[in-house]
């Protein structure tokens, strides 16, 4: 069996750590006018980069690809249980690309259902991870 290579995996978690701050950081500030689209993205992000250092773990090569789906149908191929968080990996997934340009903008409460995916998800896919570390 091949180890995970723990110094990759690592990386991988402090940029995710990274945007979940920032995603975190910009919802709980006392700005009046937040950037909803930019911390929605960081959302997305930050569970993007979970899941990628998870398939690290696993040992699964995976494309470059923002889509949280196409990588969750990677990861269930290790752990069936993670098929569960499919629907909040739903509400983070458009956030990657669409709303970063014109004609395209979310409201308060799509921004709170990305901020309550975030917080479900982190721990579930750490907890996974942190199994291998």
């Amino acid at each position: 069996m091949n180890l995970p290579n723990k110094q990759l995996i690592n990386e991988w978690l402090e940029k995710a750590s990274g945007d979940y701050e920032v995603a975190v950081g910009l919802y709980k500030s006392k700005r009046k006018k937040k950037i909803y689209y930019i911390i929605a993205f960081h959302c997305q992000q930050a569970i993007e980069k979970y899941l990628k250092a998870l398939l690290i773990c696993f040992g699964i090569n995976f494309p470059k690809t923002h889509d949280l789906l196409n990588l969750l149908d990677f990861v269930i191929k290790k752990d069936q249980f993670l098929k569960a968080i499919e629907q909040q990996l739903l509400i983070l997934n458009p956030f990657a690309v669409g709303f970063r340009y014109p004609g395209e903008d979310i409201d308060k409460e799509e921004l709170k259902e990305a901020i309550k995916a975030l917080k479900i998800l982190k721990p579930i896919l750490l907890k996974r991870i942190k199994e291998f570390l």
